[in-house]
C-alpha cells in the first residue's frame, strides 16, 4: 500500500491488482482480511505535535561529557582513593583535593605520638589494587602506613590534584548558579572555589577534643591531645599526666614510661582488652613477624584472600544471643579476667606535672566537619545535638536531602559491621563515580536523595539495630558516646550487606532538575549522533570502533556473559 502520487498529504488510496481466474471467489470478491484492512480509504493523521512549548534539539552528540568541577576535602585514605578511582571512572572530571594541613595521609599524618599503630593487620589495611607486600610487622606502625599511602600517591599522581594548607571554612550551596561555594583559605589567603559537586572526606576521627575539665584552660604547662603531638616535646625526665586508656592511651602509654621521670594515668573505668571479633586469630595479635607467603608475590593473592576474608565473617557475632555472640562472649570473659588496665581517682589530690598529654577521643557525633548549607540549612548544626534532627540523618550513609550535589565518604553508618576499611572506601567513591557520569552526561544539573527515601533508611536503621549487641547500655563512638544511644557509626548489617546495597545507585531514589530550559530529560539525546558517528560523518576514514562488543574470545564461545554489553566504557 502507497500514498496515490496526487492524493493530498492526509489521504490515502489503494491500487490492487486484478484477481487471476483461478484466486475468484464467487461471493465475496475479496477475502474478509483484506476487506477489513481496506477500510476507510482515508485514515484521520495523528497529530505532529501534542507536547508545548516543543522541545528544542540541542545540536550536540548523546555521548557529549559535560565537564564537572568537583571539589573533594580531606587528603587521607578516601581522599587518596578519590584522586585515583574518580578520574579513571568519570571522564572529563575537573577535580581538586583540598588538605588542611601540609601532606596527605589524613590520621596517619596528624597522629605521630610515640607507639602509634594501627589496630588492623596492615595486609589489610591497605588498598585493593596496589597492595605492598613489604610491610615490616603484621601491624604497621603510623610512619610506615604513612609512606606507603604516600608512594601510593606518587604511582597514580595524585598530587597533581591536591591543594595543601587549605583550611575550608564553609560550602554553601547557590540555587542561582547550580554550585557550591567552597570558602577556604589557602596559605592564609581567603579563596571561593565554584564547585559543581562537593564531596567530604575528612574521616570518622579528625577532630580530636581536649576534655572538658574545670580549670583546664588555666593550666600552663605543657597541653596537647595526643592526637595533635607536638613533634618538638621531649617528655624525658618530666613529671607527665596522661589522660584517657582508650586505644591511643593504651599506645602511647607504654612508650612515655620508658623515658618519663613519673607519669600518672588517670582514667575514668577501666580498659578490658580482648581479642577479635572473629577477624584474624589470637595468636596473631602478639605475632612480630608475618608468614612467609605475605611476601611471595606468587602466594599473596591466595594469603590475603583467605586471611582478609576472616574479616568479612564476622558479622553473626554482633547479633544479640546467638550462637556466636554466645562463644565470644564467654571467651571475651575469660581473656579480661586475666587482663585489667587503668587507674582512676576521687582522693582530691592535687599532683603537679609538667605536661598534660590528653587521650580523650575524637569529634564522634559524625557530623560535618565545617558548615555546609543549602535551603537554609547547616547540615553541620543539623546533625548535631540539639539540631533540626539531632542526629546523622542520611540517605544509605553517603547523602543528605536537600543538599543537592554533596556526597560523604564514611560518613555515618557508613562501613558495615565486618569487612575492611580500604574496600568500604573504594566502593563508596565507586558509588560517587556513577553519579557523576550520569550528571555529566544525562544533561542533570542537580541530583539529591528525596526526604522518602532517607527515612525509609531511617527507618530500617531504627528496627535493625535493636537486634544487635551495639543497643546494650553502653557508650562508644558507633552511639556518640551516649550510653544506649541512637547507633550511627556502621552500618545496619555486615559489610557484604553493604557493599550489595550500594553496588547499584537506586536512580529512582532522588530527585532531579535539568540544565535543558524546558526540563525535558531526554534533551540530551542530542541531535541523534553518537560521538564515533561524527567522527565518521566528518572523515570516512577515520579509524572509529563501532564493534567493541565483538571479543577475541567470542570465536571460541568463551566471552563473560555475566559482563558482556555492560561495561559503561565499552560502548
Amino acid at each position: 500500500m502507497a500514498p496515490h502520487a496526487e492524493s493530498p498529504p492526509n489521504e490515502l488510496t489503494f491500487e490492487l491488482p486484478p484477481l487471476e481466474k483461478s484466486d475468484r471467489v464467487t461471493e465475496h470478491p475479496y477475502s474478509s482480511i483484506l476487506k477489513a484492512e481496506l477500510q476507510p480509504k482515508v485514515k484521520p493523521r495523528a497529530p505532529l505535535r501534542t507536547i508545548w512549548p516543543y522541545l528544542e534539539i540541542e545540536e550536540h552528540p548523546i555521548d557529549r561529557v559535560t565537564p564537572l568541577r568537583v571539589v573533594v576535602v580531606g587528603a587521607g585514605i578516601s581522599g587518596i582513593t578519590a584522586g585515583i578511582l574518580l578520574p579513571q571512572k568519570v571522564p572529563g572530571i575537573d577535580l581538586k583535593i583540598y588538605e588542611k594541613t601540609s601532606d596527605i595521609g589524613g590520621t596517619w599524618n596528624t597522629n605521630i605520638y610515640p607507639g602509634v599503630k594501627c589496630d588492623i593487620p596492615a595486609d589489610v589495611y591497605q588498598s585493593t589494587f596496589a597492595p605492598s607486600l613489604d610491610w615490616s610487622t603484621p601491624y604497621a606502625g603510623g610512619a610506615e602506613i604513612k609512606a606507603y599511602w604516600k608512594s601510593i600517591v606518587a604511582e597514580y599522581d595524585v598530587e597533581k590534584y591536591i591543594t595543601f594548607n587549605s583550611l575550608i571554612n564553609q560550602a554553601i550551596w547557590s540555587h542561582e548558579k547550580a554550585k557550591w561555594l567552597v570558602y577556604v583559605d589557602i596559605d592564609g589567603v581567603s579563596h571561593i572555589d565554584e564547585a559543581d559537586f562537593l564531596v567530604t572526606a575528612t574521616g570518622h576521627f579528625a577532630q580530636p577534643l581536649l576534655p572538658n575539665y574545670p580549670g583546664i584552660e588555666e593550666y600552663t604547662g605543657h597541653l596537647r591531645h595526643s592526637s595533635n603531638w607536638d613533634p618538638n616535646f621531649d617528655p624525658t625526665g618530666k613529671k607527665l599526666a596522661l589522660i584517657g586508656n582508650g586505644a591511643s592511651g593504651l599506645q602511647v602509654l607504654p612508650q612515655l614510661q620508658k623515658v618519663v621521670g613519673h607519669l600518672d594515668h588517670y582514667a575514668r573505668n577501666p580498659t578490658w582488652i580482648a581479642g577479635s571479633f572473629g577477624g584474624e586469630d589470637s595468636d596473631g595479635l602478639l605475632a612480630k613477624e608475618r608468614p612467609p607467603q605475605s611476601r611471595n608475590a606468587r602466594e599473596y593473592h591466595e594469603y590475603r584472600k583467605e586471611f582478609e576474608g576472616q574479616f568479612w565473617n564476622r558479622f553473626s557475632g554482633m547479633i544479640k544471643d546467638g550462637e556466636k555472640n554466645i562463644a565470644l562472649k564467654e571467651s571475651f570473659k575469660k581473656l579480661m579476667a586475666r587482663r585489667l588496665d587503668g587507674i582512676q581517682t576521687k582522693d582530691g589530690i592535687h599532683r603537679e606535672v609538667d605536661a598534660i598529654i590528653c587521650s580523650t577521643g575524637a569529634d564522634i557525633s559524625f557530623s560535618t566537619a565545617f558548615p555546609i548549607i543549602a535551603n537554609g540549612v547547616d547540615l553541620q548544626t543539623a546533625w548535631r545535638t540539639g539540631g533540626n534532627s539531632g542526629f546523622p540523618d542520611s540517605y544509605l550513609s553517603i547523602a543528605a536531602p536537600g543538599f543537592p550535589n554533596m556526597f560523604i565518604v564514611l560518613g555515618p553508618n557508613s562501613t558495615g559491621q565486618a569487612g575492611t576499611l580500604p574496600h568500604a572506601v573504594e566502593t563508596q567513591i565507586t558509588y560517587i563515580a556513577k553519579v557523576l557520569r550520569k550528571v555529566s552526561t544525562q544533561g542533570i544539573k542537580t541530583i539529591a536523595p528525596t526526604q522518602a527515601a532517607t527515612n525509609d533508611f531511617r527507618a530500617y536503621c531504627e528496627s535493625f539495630f535493636p537486634r544487635t549487641v551495639m543497643s546494650e547500655q553502653c557508650s562508644s563512638w558507633y552511639n556518640g558516646g551516649i550510653v544506649g544511644g541512637r547507633v550511627h557509626g556502621v552500618w545496619p548489617g555486615s559489610g557484604t550487606h553493604v557493599s550489595i546495597a550500594r553496588r547499584e545507585v537506586r536512580w529512582e531514589d532522588f530527585e532531579y532538575t535539568y540544565h535543558n530550559k524546558s526540563g525535558n530529560r531526554f534533551a540530551y539525546f542530542g541531535n541523534g549522533f553518537s560521538r564515533k558517528d561524527e567522527i565518521a560523518a566528518e572523515n570516512p576514514d577515520a579509524d572509529v570502533d563501532f564493534t567493541p562488543y565483538l571479543k577475541k574470545e567470542a570465536v571460541e564461545h568463551k566471552v563473560d556473559l555475566r559482563a558482556h554489553h555492560e561495561l559503561w566504557f565499552e560502548v
